[in-house]
């Protein structure tokens, strides 16, 4: 529980600290900086715990390119854009619609069911992430962005997509050792993009303590947290639940520090979201 609520305090953060760190430089260096941080994050827990010793160079490294492929490269770079044209109260709610698209993935992925329960409590969250893109229009003609909206409900799909993927692929490799590949690759698309899309300068010294902190508390330790609270947890279940407390908490953080007037549509489009998926969750869940 201790690690789950570090976790949760670390998610809480980093909608308000994207904004901050894309007030100050591109989206592009900002992943650029938090990719590089999180790799070195993962490299040194590795090399605490020993991953490295008996490790071989081998074409199993392919699978962890293609993961990289989608964390960091895809998935943050279509988050951080989307962040970058909408309020963060519309993009951290839509985004944080991965947990729905993953029960709804899992069916033809993974073989799971869905119950009629888990159903209705799906519905109801996507009519709350209907209501957030909206932006506060209640007939959906004035949304400011809706490049925006697709992206963050892009970046939930690519998100979901990972975790499947990533739980198809069998390893025997540490967790923060998979992560330091999957960043490592990760890293390496990401200087191509950018010196195709971007250039190398580096924004102002607070903008580099911004996109560190991103790469630190949204990337690098708080998945070696979460990591750590599965592994210990005796109820997985109660450890998983105190993650839900992050979006509100999130939101709190979002109207002090960044100042943002809510719109009406996200805080009841908020609410549903949140209910539909600590609902779903309750729901028995069967695997074939």
């Amino acid at each position: 529980m201790f690690y789950a609520v570090l976790t949760t305090l670390c998610w809480s953060t980093v909608a308000v600290a994207f904004k901050i760190s894309l007030s100050q430089m591109s989206y592009v260096k900002l992943l650029m900086i938090a990719s590089v941080a999180a790799l070195i994050v993962f490299f040194i827990d590795s090399f605490r715990k020993g991953a490295f010793r008996g490790f071989r160079v081998d074409a199993s490294l392919l699978k962890y390119a293609a993961l990289g492929l989608m964390n960091p490269f895809l998935y943050y770079l279509v988050l951080f854009k989307a962040y970058d044209l909408l309020p963060a109260q519309v993009a951290q709610p839509l985004n944080y619609s991965w947990q729905i698209l993953l029960l709804l993935l899992s069916v033809p992925f993974l073989g799971a069911k869905v119950s009629g329960r888990q159903v209705l409590w799906l519905c109801v969250s996507f009519v709350g992430i209907i209501l957030i893109s909206m932006q506060g229009s209640i007939t959906g003609f004035q949304i400011e962005s809706v490049g925006g909206v697709f992206l963050a409900l892009g970046s939930a799909f690519i998100w979901a997509f990972y975790w499947i993927f990533n739980s198809k692929v069998s390893s025997e490799l540490d967790s923060s050792l998979r992560l330091f590949f999957n960043f490592l690759f990760g890293t390496i698309y990401l200087l191509i993009y950018a010196s195709i899309f971007d250039d190398f300068s580096l924004p102002s010294t607070s903008g580099v303590f911004a996109a560190l902190y991103v790469g630190l508390f949204e990337m690098g330790l708080t998945f070696i947290f979460w990591s750590k609270a599965l592994e210990l947890a005796v109820n997985r279940a109660a450890v998983v639940g105190v993650t839900y407390l992050s979006p509100v908490v999130s939101m709190v953080l979002i109207y002090f520090v960044l100042g943002e007037e809510f719109y009406q549509t996200t805080i009841v489009g908020f609410v549903l979201i949140i209910c539909g998926i600590i609902f779903s969750a309750k729901s028995p869940r069967k695997i074939k």
